[in-house]
């Protein structure tokens, strides 16, 4: 749109070298503020910068969810009202909402609607943003399926490992979710390979980068099967191609996934999927594909559930033409947004 083709943009990030690099990928010039910086000093400078902003995004992500020992639904109601009080727009686009268990997330989470409009990124995410809020709420997809156009666009290879399984694993302790118990994915990721006999056992990589507690690879390697008969680690660039990544998906047959966008991913090349929900977010996905039946819950993890899911598989069927239709409307109300505010510049 034309108002837009001037603006200037700033980035938020928790690792600016990575996003720099990754967005001069797209040929993107944009600056960036470091997020990882101590939180008085971030604070200062997102007042700076919202002083001279006409709007503020939040882009996608599970934000409105609590943590045991975090609580960044309060942070971002700081920088909701930082950007208010200097009369700039907010928006919260494609969010995915809890779990929530803690009076004052409930309590700056209402708030925030006060002060921001909000596009939720399903159905479950709706109905629990309304009950706190009092209010009804737009569905914006996850942002991932807007990368549809790389299905046509591009040369996705698939099957190239015959008789192969994928694993998008993360590492997660149950305390995150207000649970209790332990989940063995040593034993349970072991057992499940010696039972079985796939030629290619293939274990991706999806965050590699400092993250807390530990990130994707840490934790495949805590597992001590790198060195199994037949298994593969394979790393994501996800500062590279889109093309590269869904041809990486594309190597298995079957995906066994428990981060979001494995699972996204995996739909759109119409992967067979069973998923292991360790977030609510996990099994509304699924249920939108209609295949909440190959949904594990993380308490209830074994070997001997997944082979069973899997000996079902092959009467898997879904279809992303409902949410793929919704794609176009949902931009056009989101630009739509754009367009009603009165910017300062």
């Amino acid at each position: 749109n034309n108002k837009f083709n001037n603006a200037n943009f700033t980035i938020c990030s928790l690792n600016p070298k990575y996003t720099k690099e990754m967005l001069e990928s797209y040929d993107l010039s944009v600056d960036i503020l470091d997020k990882s910086k101590k939180n008085t000093q971030f604070i200062m400078q997102f007042y700076k910068i919202m002083i001279s902003s006409d709007l503020y995004i939040y882009g996608g992500g599970s934000a409105f969810r609590d943590f045991e020992n975090a609580n960044p639904i309060v942070t971002h109601l700081k920088l909701t009202l930082i950007a208010w009080l200097c009369r700039t727009k907010v928006i919260y686009l494609s969010i995915g909402v809890g779990p929530i268990w803690k009076l004052k997330s409930k309590v700056s989470i209402f708030l925030i609607s006060l002060f921001s409009k909000i596009f939720v990124r399903d159905k479950r995410s709706k109905e629990l943003l309304s009950k706190i809020c009092l209010k009804k709420f737009d569905i914006i997809n996850d942002l991932c399926f807007y990368n549809q156009d790389i299905l046509t666009n591009h040369n996705i290879k698939k099957n190239k490992y015959k008789n192969s399984i994928g694993f998008a694993l993360r590492y997660w302790n149950l305390r995150e979710s207000n649970l209790s118990g332990i989940i063995d994915f040593k034993s349970i990721i072991k057992d499940f390979i010696s039972k079985t006999n796939y030629e290619n056992y293939i274990f991706f990589i999806m965050e590699s980068g400092n993250h807390i507690p530990k990130n994707d690879k840490d934790f495949l390697l805590d597992l001590n099967i790198e060195k199994s008969k037949n298994v593969e680690l394979v790393n994501l660039d996800i500062s590279g191609s889109l093309e590269k990544i869904f041809n990486d998906f594309s190597k298995v047959e079957i995906l066994v996934g428990m981060r979001l966008h494995s699972l996204i991913i995996g739909s759109m090349i119409k992967l067979p999927l069973i998923s292991i929900e360790y977030d609510p977010k996990i099994n509304a996905l699924m249920t939108e594909l209609n295949l909440e039946e190959f949904n594990i819950n993380l308490n209830n993890l074994s070997s001997h559930l997944l082979i069973e899911k899997i000996k079902d598989i092959k009467k898997q069927t879904y279809s992303l033409n409902q949410i793929f239709e919704n794609l176009e409307s949902s931009k056009n109300l989101f630009f739509r947004e754009l367009m009603t505010y009165d910017y300062k510049n």
